[in-house]
């Protein structure tokens, strides 16, 4: 234990003198990144207040006559589907964060030639794991916590369920954890290097698994026969005994005893993966090891003159198109939408358009982000010996995130062209929209290699560790939150509803406030993401 302790010291004083090494420059981004996000807070808090929780105050008067009169527990109903977003939601990011980061890590190599347990190294690369791989839920959980507010849910039982909640998202981690173990003994051999692939295969057909199930819109509210026969479909398919998050549901709603229940399955759990991880973790490190180190061939290459940018671009669209760790980060932004849309079409109706929109870009926007650190992550690969190419780096790294930008570009129309085919009533404001993504994209491709001069690891194998959790927290900030505040509101401004987004933010309507939020501030965040890009790669060429 004081080894593991040592571990999570040694983790936690590296992330600190990498923040800190930048001193006031570091304090004034998070302060900028703190500032975007309150802007964002207030009116989410009011909102909550306002309508989300009254509606679930409303369905919480109604829960017990509606169990009385068609045995269907609204409560557990709601706690079920709320549960289940949460578990795929951490499915899909944790499962690729889980194998990168547990078998594919530079520092679990330099770890295990160290006189350290291999034990201590799976425990804190597990900690490692929950800690970036968990990000998407600081979105989801308020809205969970709410909505358990909202259903009546107050002083001890709050407290137990946030309590509970913090162990199901654990649970999670380690049935993730395990699922790692499956996969790469699966994709052992030559199908190791399309592991991403598999991940992303695999958590995309958990969200149409979940998103086919809770198909609300084929319900008729004009027939009660078959509301009452849909929830209680709902409600069978939802609490069934075989799915991970119905011991979670049963503590949530039940009594004390279904809580130590659940106490008792999270021990367990944990108690196997631990096993796990004393048995077969040293042992699947070495497999791996054993199976990826092959001979290198050695290719003539035939040498043709050509300009050095395109030649640095041809350079970077081969290492993409080769290196199958980023194939999750496409993969996943250019089908997750149609997928999910498929298995749920009253998602392209309503407020539904709005909610898949808004996550294309939120997925688009982060991926574009993480690409790009990773491909400049990869640059560590050769080492010292990309110095001696008579390149200058702010050209070689323009090179690379033109790369990135033109890749998600190519995202970005596809799912624009799939947007305009089944919504056309929507089509002029998407096309609008996704034009005016791509300044936001071309800076969030250069910001991440930005982010990775100023908060790298150092990892060159690990994608998903190519940054220090602070840096995961600020790409994630940025990425969300840069669309926003630029390519939302030009858009707006140039429809004429930008009242729409200045009201939504709590200010009061006037035209400075058109104009800061509609043309200003857009121009000044992509502004200075370019030049601060400039800044550090032209600081690096002299």
């Amino acid at each position: 234990m004081d080894e593991l302790k040592r571990l999570i010291k040694w983790r936690i004083l590296e992330n600190y003198n990498i923040f800190s090494r930048h001193g006031i420059k570091s304090i004034v981004l998070i302060l900028a990144a703190a500032g975007l996000i309150g802007l964002l807070i207030f009116p989410f808090v009011f909102y909550i207040r306002d309508y989300f929780i009254p509606n679930f105050e409303e369905l919480a008067k109604l829960a017990p006559r509606l169990q009385e009169l068609t045995g269907v527990d609204l409560k557990a109903l709601i706690v079920a589907f709320l549960s289940s977003v949460i578990f795929v939601i951490m499915l899909g990011s944790d499962l690729p964060v889980a194998v990168s980061n547990l078998f594919f890590s530079d520092r679990v190599h330099f770890l295990l030639s160290a006189p350290v347990k291999s034990l201590n190294i799976f425990r804190s690369q597990m900690l490692e794991v929950l800690t970036s791989g968990s990000l998407p839920l600081l979105l989801f959980v308020p809205i969970f916590l709410s909505a358990l507010s909202g259903l009546g849910f107050s002083g001890k039982d709050f407290v137990y369920a946030l309590f509970l909640l913090i162990l199901f998202i654990i649970n999670i981690l380690m049935l993730t954890t395990m699922a790692s173990f499956l996969v790469v003994f699966i994709a052992r051999g030559r199908m190791l290097k399309y592991i991403s692939v598999i991940m992303t295969a695999f958590t995309l057909f958990a969200f149409v698994f979940t998103l086919r199930f809770l198909d609300f819109s084929q319900i008729d509210l004009a027939k009660p026969q078959e509301v009452v026969q849909k929830f209680s479909g709902f409600q069978e398919v939802l609490l069934s005994k075989f799915l991970p998050w119905t011991p979670f549901v049963k503590a949530i709603v039940g009594n004390y005893m279904d809580k130590i229940v659940y106490v008792i399955y999270f021990i367990i759990v944990a108690v196997i993966t631990d096993m796990i991880g004393r048995f077969f973790y040293n042992k699947t490190i070495h497999s791996i090891h054993s199976f990826t180190s092959k001979q290198l061939n050695n290719y003539r290459m035939k040498l043709k003159r050509a300009p050095v940018f395109f030649s640095l671009m041809k350079k970077e669209f081969i290492l993409v198109l080769r290196e199958p760790k980023l194939a999750f980060a496409f993969i996943y932004p250019l089908f997750f939408v149609p997928i999910i849309s498929l298995a749920n079409p009253f998602l392209l109706k309503g407020g539904g358009v709005i909610q898949l929109i808004g996550l294309s870009v939120f997925l688009i926007c982060n991926y574009t982000t993480v690409s790009s650190t990773a491909l400049f992550a990869f640059e560590r690969q050769i080492k010292d010996y990309r110095n001696t190419f008579p390149v200058n780096s702010l050209v070689k790294a323009f090179a690379k995130g033109l790369t990135i930008f033109f890749v998600y570009t190519l995202i970005l129309i596809a799912l624009s062209l799939y947007f305009r085919i089944r919504i056309p009533e929507y089509s002029s404001f998407i096309t609008t929209f996704m034009l005016l993504l791509l300044p936001t994209e071309f800076v969030l491709a250069l910001f991440g290699g930005t982010l990775e001069k100023h908060h790298g690891t150092g990892e060159a194998e690990n994608v998903f560790k190519s940054l220090t959790f602070t840096g995961a927290v600020l790409s994630f900030i940025f990425s969300t939150l840069i669309p926003v505040f630029s390519s939302l509101a030009v858009a707006l401004f140039n429809d004429g509803n930008i009242d729409f987004f200045i009201a939504f933010l709590g200010l009061p309507i006037s035209g400075l406030y058109r104009l800061l939020f509609g043309l200003l501030i857009p121009l000044s965040l992509w502004t200075t993401l370019l030049l601060w890009f400039m800044s550090v790669f032209r600081t690096e060429s002299s």
